[in-house]
């Protein structure tokens, strides 16, 4: 184990939270109360509400898998929202139970201030229970303790921290009782909702669809309360809670427009904004032009760009015609016939929003703060931290009265895995009950408060938390993830594990795979590249062949002057990927045998008979007056070379290339294996700070010889993918393209994984590895690594 230092940088942010509220009588007012509540608590800006009805449905599952949440719980609603949704429910609930006029104000307040029960209760958390499970969600271990179980209309009493608390900028919201239509709920997203008891103000009146249509459109800019002074933010607005929203990787926003009037569209659109960016909601059917290009323009679009259209309810074809009605009916033709018949709109299924990089809200006065920290590093690659982190508060905060996310990032990602949480990341020594850690953000993210035991009048250091973290490796990481399965490396793996240790890294041996320097090494394997060497150039041995310099000069390779094949040589020998030596012959038996340099000495025993020889004439053959030296490469390269193990290199190669700034995670083959049995190879696998890939890499277009043999492989690749929980599954190959029937077969079993409701990753092809690697998804459009 070797010590180092890890260049950590930390981000303190307000949690995120994944809010599942009722549905049962009126899915609009039931979300917009949740909203309510979310809309008091700090981080409500970074958060989404999801009425229960739509946990699980299709079009959600791909964003809602990035938007990782640090806390998935139940909105349990007081009795003064109830009452504000369904109007004397309270006065009903105290006359059946008779309460008499002297008690009646003390009902009315016990009432109004408790929980209610709704006839969604069972179904939200049976739900939050799943989605806790899917994603590792709120656990300290898997005895699955839970930090944070509900929210309500007090965010106090979840151990979440006010919206108040944290700053006094003055900020407003949509009054509850106003949000009584999708229209209204569209605009209420986007600036929050004002609880029952709030000042209403002069904005309390009802407005009329037509209000809610141009506000939304228009943003919060276009106020609908003109009473407010400018400096009033909007309880959604990240400023209000001294934040700021910042990107990371290569995100970049591409305006988004959600259709429909349904509650998964509505769970689309905050989705949508809090992972892909600017996104609005347009719920009402008879959508006009104006708006949509008002609304593109708003978002950052232009009138020339492509906006992306959306929807969670509507089938493709709908939202087409919906479009194109929307488009015909503008009223205007642009003065270019070729721009007109261009319609400006594309229409995207919600499972294709695919944006890279990640957007976060973060504390304004505490992000990107270098860190570095001592760690030591593990054969295998996994770093420990060599000291507990020092807990600190970020200026604006104070330790009684708010809680945070402490969010650590460094040039060792993580994917955010649902197994990779409390003991995965955690030193062995460490307390696995001192806080709630995960991986999230590419990074490590944990809770700023202990939670096993706190006693009265505690320290700073005594009531913050200062776990002591570990950095597993991506064999760790696989190691955890296939649980109860092992992972261990495949013959290949070991072959190409014991290249990589001679070359010093994985990347040193990606990069001999995508030069020259591969093919002058194959001619150290039968073929017609070795043949066309000149005499004495190489020599075929019983253990394989050895080159001479002159043969090796020779290789046909004219990128190389013979000064840089040289030097190559020398640095390979240097390293133990060539051997220098003699080839000498025995008295006793006529054998040749190659002797490296290191155990040639003026007297030596025959490798095959044990007789003693003299380094003499008799023994080198030729040339006639000193030995020539001869280099033997050695086993394990050559076991690669001729087993094609550049394909799974040059693969990792481009994916780490077109991976973000941060680097990539990479190893090599391995197999998974199940009582004793391997029943799943793959070539690679490669983390990123958002998704885990493992791919298989062949040299042909096929991945099996027949249609049955095909079917048989993808089905332990997917099978094995999703063990690993992997996001992405890599179809890698050196030829220009997959075989047309390989690739229906790929789209028919993965068409129908997803009918029976498995989770299947993304299939990425990858193609031309050789020469310009070139990644698409199935349907043939361009992919980008996250």
């Amino acid at each position: 184990m070797t010590s180092a230092f890890l260049d950590l940088h930390s981000f303190v942010r307000p949690p995120r939270l994944l809010v599942i509220a009722p549905q049962d009588s009126d899915w609009i007012g039931w979300s917009a109360a949740a909203l309510g509540a979310l809309s008091q608590v700090w981080g409500g800006c970074a958060s989404v509400t999801l009425p229960v009805g739509t946990v699980g449905h299709p079009a959600l599952r791909a964003v809602l898998e990035k938007l990782q949440p640090d806390h998935i719980v139940a909105y349990h609603p007081t009795g003064v929202t109830v009452d504000a949704l369904f109007p004397g429910t309270i006065e009903r609930v105290l006359a059946d139970q008779g309460i008499d006029a002297d008690s009646h104000a003390h009902g009315v307040e016990a009432l109004r201030t408790h929980s209610w029960p709704t006839a969604d209760d069972a179904r939200i958390e049976e739900a939050v229970a799943r989605l806790r499970g899917r994603y590792g969600i709120s656990r300290i271990d898997r005895e699955n303790h839970v930090q944070c179980a509900s929210i309500s209309d007090d965010a106090a009493q979840s151990l979440l921290t006010p919206l108040s608390a944290v700053t006094d900028q003055p900020s407003w919201g949509v009054p509850l009782p106003q949000v009584d239509s999708p229209a209204a709920l569209s605009f209420a997203i986007q600036v929050g909702v004002e609880q029952v008891g709030g000042e209403q103000g002069e904005g309390s009146a009802a407005r009329a669809q037509a209000d809610w249509r141009k506000a939304t459109v228009a943003g919060e800019k276009a106020l609908l309360r003109p009473d407010l002074p400018d400096n009033v933010m909007s309880l959604l607005n990240p400023v209000t809670g001294s934040c700021i929203r910042i990107s990371r990787g290569r995100y970049q926003e591409t305006p988004v427009i959600v259709l429909g009037d349904q509650p998964e569209d509505f769970a689309l659109a905050q989705l949508s904004h809090q992972v892909h960016g600017s996104t609005v909601w347009l719920p009402w059917e008879d959508l006009h032009w104006h708006e949509v290009s008002a609304a593109q323009q708003r978002l950052g679009g232009h009138l020339h760009d492509t906006v992306r259209v959306t929807s969670a309810s509507l089938a493709p074809e709908a939202l087409q015609a919906r479009m194109d009605a929307c488009w015909d009916s503008r009223g205007w033709v642009m003065n270019d016939p070729a721009e007109d018949h261009r319609r400006p709109y594309e229409i995207t299924a919600p499972a294709d929003l695919s944006t890279p990089g990640r957007s976060l809200v973060v504390l304004s006065s505490a992000w990107d703060q270098p860190k570095p920290i001592p760690v030591k590093e593990s054969q295998d690659g996994s770093l420990t931290a060599s000291l507990r982190m020092q807990p600190d508060v970020p200026a604006g905060l104070d330790p009684v009265r708010h809680r945070w996310q402490v969010c650590l990032t460094a040039p060792h990602p993580l994917p955010p895995h649902r197994r990779l949480f409390a003991k995965a990341l955690l030193a062995t020594e460490q307390n696995a009950y001192e806080t709630f850690v995960r991986a999230a953000d590419g990074g490590i993210t944990y809770w700023s408060h202990r939670w096993d035991f706190v006693p009265a009048g505690a320290s700073l250091i005594g009531s913050l938390a200062g776990p002591r973290l570990s950095w597993p490796s991506l064999t760790a990481i696989l190691s955890t993830a296939a649980e109860p399965h092992l992972v261990q490396p495949s013959p290949a793996g070991k072959r190409a594990r014991v290249a990589q240790r001679l070359l010093g890294s994985r990347t040193e041996l990606e990069d001999m795979a995508a030069t020259d320097r591969w093919e002058l090494l194959r001619h150290w394997l039968p073929g017609p590249e070795r043949e066309a060497l000149p005499d004495h150039g190489w020599w075929e041995l019983k253990a394989g062949a050895v080159l001479s310099w002159t043969g090796i000069a020779a290789c046909r390779a004219p990128a190389w002057s013979l000064e840089d094949r040289r030097a190559q040589v020398d640095t390979w020998t240097a390293q133990g990927v060539l051997r220098r030596g003699l080839v000498l012959g025995c008295a006793s038996c006529p054998i040749y045998e190659f002797y490296p340099l290191d155990e040639i000495r003026q007297h030596y025993a025959c490798r095959r008979c044990g007789s003693s020889n003299v380094v003499e004439q008799q023994r080198w053959k030729l040339p006639l007056e000193e030995p020539q030296w001869y280099y033997e490469l050695h086993p394990a390269v050559a076991e690669l070379l001729t087993n094609d193990g550049n394909y799974p290199l040059l693969a990792t190669r481009h994916l780490r290339s077109q991976a973000p700034a941060r680097s990539a995670l990479v190893t090599e083959e391995f197999e998974l294996v199940d009582q004793g049995e391997a029943y799943v190879e793959f070539d690679f696998a490669v983390a990123t700070l958002d998704a885990l890939y493992v791919g298989e890499a062949k040299k042909r277009n096929a991945l099996a010889a027949n249609a049955k043999a095909t079917k048989r492989e993808l089905n332990k690749l997917l099978e094995g993918s999703r063990q690993l929980g992997a996001t992405h599954l890599v179809l890698a190959t050196a030829a220009p393209a997959w075989k047309e029937t390989m690739l229906a077969a790929v789209k028919e079993q993965v068409h129908g994984d997803l009918r029976a409701g498995k989770n299947t990753p993304q299939i990425v092809l990858l193609t031309t590895l050789e020469t310009t690697p070139t990644l698409t998804t199935l349907d043939d459009t361009p992919f980008a690594v996250e």
